[in-house]
Formats: C-alpha cells, structure tokens, sequence
C-alpha cells in the first residue's frame, strides 16, 4: 500500500520516477508497494499539469484522483525536455494551499530547486484515469 505524500518527478538527474518523502525511488519490488497503483500514477506522465500548449513552469493544476489530492505543473529545473513535469500525491481531499504547504514539507529538497513560484491554474475532481479500467465511483465516476 503506498502512503504520501509523493512525487513523481526527477531527483538530481533526468528521468522521472515515483518517490516516497525519504526520496526512496518507488517500484513494484518494494515491499508492501501495489504495483497497480505503481502503474496508474506513473501512467500520469504530462497528462495532468496545465494543457494549455504554453507550458509554463510552476503553472499547476489541481485534482482528486483514487483518493489522492494531486498537483502537477511543468517543471524543467532538472530536465530541460518540454514534458518535464512534477506531480505531487497527497493523501485525502485537500484545498490546493493545503496539498503545497504538505507538498513542501515532506520534500523540501524538490522545492529548493525551483526557481519559480508554483500557482494554481485550474483543477480537475474528476477520477479521469480508473484503475484497472473499471469506473470509479467512489471519486466522481470514470471517463
């Protein structure tokens, strides 16, 4: 089972990965790690921050997937690809102030980096991507 807060992103090089707060990489060879929440967040990648095509560092976008708070913005402090994004999970239903400042505190090193203010551009609270393909009604319905 994993808990939060998390962060999928890059920690001091190129390539996005699943992190817990002690910036332990995740995977499925983790003990007590469900590989299929694994596969869904991962599955994320440039799908959840902001699409409005301007791709603005720091613009972020706030939802409620599975029972997770998650914001996700641009970000190319490390890798400087166009897709280059961050996305932190927080456990539970929590206002967009409220998911940073825990965002902040569980992985000051991330926000150390940035030489942008993250801000909220929109949100979503909507469950758009079921695990496993089936509807999740518990979080708003599926697709």
């Amino acid at each position: 089972m994993l808990d939060g807060p998390l962060y999928f992103g890059c920690v001091d090089r190129v390539g996005h990965h699943l992190f817990d707060k002690r910036l332990t990489m995740l995977s499925s060879t983790v003990v007590g790690v469900d590989g299929s929440q694994l596969r869904w967040m991962r599955s994320l990648d440039g799908v959840l921050p902001p699409q409005d095509g301007l791709r603005i560092d720091g613009e972020a976008r706030l939802h409620v997937l599975h029972g997770w708070t998650v914001i996700a913005f641009w970000d190319r402090s490390v890798d400087s690809r166009p897709n280059s994004n961050s996305v932190f999970f927080i456990p539970g239903v929590k206002p967009f102030e409220v998911a940073l400042a825990m965002a902040r505190e569980a992985f000051p090193s991330v926000f150390a980096r940035f030489t942008f203010e993250v801000r909220l551009k929109g949100w979503e609270l909507a469950s758009l991507f079921p695990i496993g393909g089936q509807e999740d009604t518990e979080n708003g319905g599926g697709r």
